[in-house]
């Protein structure tokens, strides 16, 4: 005869519950904390950049990694997914992991014909978006580089995906410079995790309107708040649900 133990089920039911709870409020607490070490030295950079048109100093606790990094030459933004990145010359790891990077040998970010530097960053990293939302920009919109005290504006006239191989075989004709155009490229990985092609947006300089600049980055900052609004929905259902389903079981 089997003997059956209700009170120790209940136990057991409770802290399953209680463990996927804290998982759930866990996972959604602990990426934005390892996000925000990284976002602070980025905002820390960009902020210097915005207000001298050069980085300054950071925080003596931040020394080393800035040794590491060197000073970021320029900052990106790209309004439509959101973003704004400090641009370090190279693109050794730390610097990837914390911000875009020009590759070595396309040349520099401060425009002119004959101009098409290549400007590399991560995506899939879990403690930072960084190039994740690139494959979402479209023909016709416009991203910003600020370099020297200046904005620059480059509308997006190509978009392609490339084999990694393909790319290193031809690099050459897919980055030739245009003699006659001020050009930068962005690059990431695709697909995420498996990095087995490379995602290439083509950006030709045209002519910067700072009213337009500040019109794009207010209209995503509303998207974000939505964002924010939806995910704390999302968490409150979840907590909701679980409470429901436990006084059910009770």
């Amino acid at each position: 005869m089997i003997i059956r133990h209700p009170k120790k089920k209940r136990i057991m039911g409770k802290w399953i519950i209680a463990f996927w709870l804290l998982s759930a409020v866990g996972v959604l607490l602990l990426m934005p904390a390892e996000a925000s070490v990284a976002k602070y030295q980025q905002n820390q950079q960009i902020a210097a950049i915005d207000r001298t048109g050069t980085a300054a100093e950071t925080d003596s606790s931040l020394d080393v990694a800035k040794i590491e990094l060197g000073d970021p030459v320029g900052i990106l933004t790209i309004p439509s997914i959101s973003l704004k990145l400090p641009i370090y010359d190279g693109t050794s790891d730390k610097i990837l992991e914390n911000g875009v990077g020009i590759t070595e040998g396309t040349g520099d970010i401060t425009g002119g014909n004959g101009k098409n530097p290549l400007i590399a960053g991560h995506s899939g990293l879990y403690k930072d978006n960084l190039f994740d939302d690139l494959p979402s920009v479209k023909k016709g919109e416009k991203f910003y580089i600020k370099v020297d005290g200046e904005q620059h504006a480059y509308q997006i006239d190509r978009i392609e995906e490339v084999q990694k191989d393909e790319l290193q075989r031809n690099f050459v004709t897919y980055l030739e410079p245009n003699p006659n155009e001020d050009r930068v490229t962005l690059m990431t990985c695709t697909p995420k995790g498996i990095n087995t092609h490379r995602f290439l947006v083509y950006g030709k300089r045209v002519t910067f309107t700072k009213s337009e600049l500040k019109d794009e980055e207010n209209k995503k900052q509303k998207l974000s708040w939505k964002w924010l609004l939806g995910s704390t929905v999302f968490l409150s259902v979840m907590i909701i649900g679980s409470l429901f389903v436990y006084k059910k079981k009770k």
